[in-house]
């Protein structure tokens, strides 16, 4: 694999040492792995457990609890790693991280051992459960309901674009809970498959296709009363805090596009022959392969410093920040990198149509660029008009 073209001089031993244990694993089997599960539009599930037991999903969590210590720079890096291969595996594989990250924040100890250690250690698929059919990025419209019951709860509802939605073992859902003296939304976690709920078939998407998004309908589910993840009413702060993690690991995705976009722009450019010479010897080509570069090192240093800043009071803006450049970043590199390999760019004989197919959701995922711009206009003393 052809290197990132900076070198980063401050970033310490352990992150480097994950970047490298990656690329050994990308080399040894995931490849061929990623190129069978974007042909067959399914998420290969041994790749949980081979990144579990490398310990790539539990860095930067305890050791105490399965993890592999470290930091989230360090998960960063593991990220765009992957994603330099196959976004859709790294999407599907890292939402144990991310759910676990959550879960994490304010569970119990007996929800810990039970739900993160098997996530991270890479022994069971996470999902996500927040958007609806006609909920997106205003998630206080949240539709689904628990209602109390003599034994726990009583889940209903529908939800949809689940990443792992038909093939998780844990699942986080937020839901309403109307009838409780706070009136919210509450997190509630469950184990899969459960009596009450049904995933649809994997939906046929643009890109991402090596990750199996569906809807997921909820019928009176019944849930123990244990199921809540920190209080009744309070999910959507839960799902906030985790919210700045999350969009840093899309920004590392997006490096790890842009860099396997770049990748094979320059492989091509260097051995397509024009008019006697390699195409990369044109000044044009030459420029945009530098543009692209340039573009996708600003993106990454900003995203490295946002994945040391998640947990701060700055976490918010700049992880809005990181996700916003980094996105933008990926899909004009993938662009570039189609236009470079011409009229070849638009078959599926290479891979860049994939990079380019791919990016599309960057910018969507984890909150839209419209929602980050906000989210910075907010960290820079800015109000939105519907809050006067």
């Amino acid at each position: 694999m052809i290197a990132s073209p900076l070198a980063v001089p401050d970033l310490d031993e352990e992150v480097e040492s994950v970047r490298t244990l990656v690329q050994t694993y990308v080399r040894g089997s995931l490849l061929a792995t990623a190129e069978d599960a974007e042909t067959g539009g399914t998420y290969p599930r041994q790749v949980t457990k081979e990144m579990g037991d490398l310990g790539l999903l539990g860095i930067g969590f305890p050791e105490s609890i399965g993890g592999s210590g470290g930091s989230h720079l360090g998960l960063s890096v593991g990220v765009e790693e992957i994603y330099r291969v196959s976004p859709g595996i790294a999407a599907s594989a890292y939402m144990a991280s991310l759910i676990g990250y959550d879960i994490l924040q304010q569970g119990s100890p007996e929800q810990i051992e039970r739900y993160v250690r098997p996530l991270i250690e890479g022994r069971a698929i996470g999902a996500l459960a927040l958007t609806e059919p006609d909920v997106g990025s205003d998630m206080s419209s949240i539709r689904t309901k628990a209602i109390r019951t003599a034994t726990g709860w009583s889940l209903s509802g529908e939800k949809m674009y689940i990443t792992n939605g038909g093939i998780a073992d844990i699942m986080l859902v937020l839901a309403r809970t109307p009838e409780e003296p706070v009136e919210g939304l509450t997190a509630f976690v469950l184990d899969l498959p459960a009596a009450g709920v049904s995933a649809s078939q994997p939906l046929k998407k643009l890109g991402w296709r090596s990750s199996e998004t569906n809807g997921v309908v909820f019928d009176d589910c019944q849930l123990p009363a244990d199921a809540v993840v920190g209080h009744v009413g309070h999910g959507l702060e839960l799902i906030k805090a985790g919210l700045n993690l999350e969009r840093v690991t899309l920004a590392a995705g997006a490096l790890g596009l842009a860099q396997g976009a770049i990748d094979e722009a320059l492989s091509f450019a260097k051995t397509r022959i024009q008019f006697g010479r390699p195409i990369s010897e044109y000044q044009a080509v030459r420029h945009h392969i530098a543009r692209s570069a340039s573009q996708l090192e600003a993106a990454r240093q900003l995203t490295y410093h946002a994945a040391r800043l998640v947990e701060s009071p700055q976490g918010g803006s700049a992880a809005a920040m990181a996700k916003y450049v980094a996105s933008d970043m990926c899909q004009t590199v993938a662009r570039t990198a189609v236009q470079i390999h011409g009229g070849a760019g638009f078959t599926k004989e290479y891979k860049v149509e994939q990079f380019y197919r791919d990016s599309m959701i960057m910018t969507i995922g984890g909150g839209t660029s419209e929602v980050q711009l906000d989210i910075i206009g907010r960290g820079l003393g800015m109000r939105s008009g519907r809050n006067r």
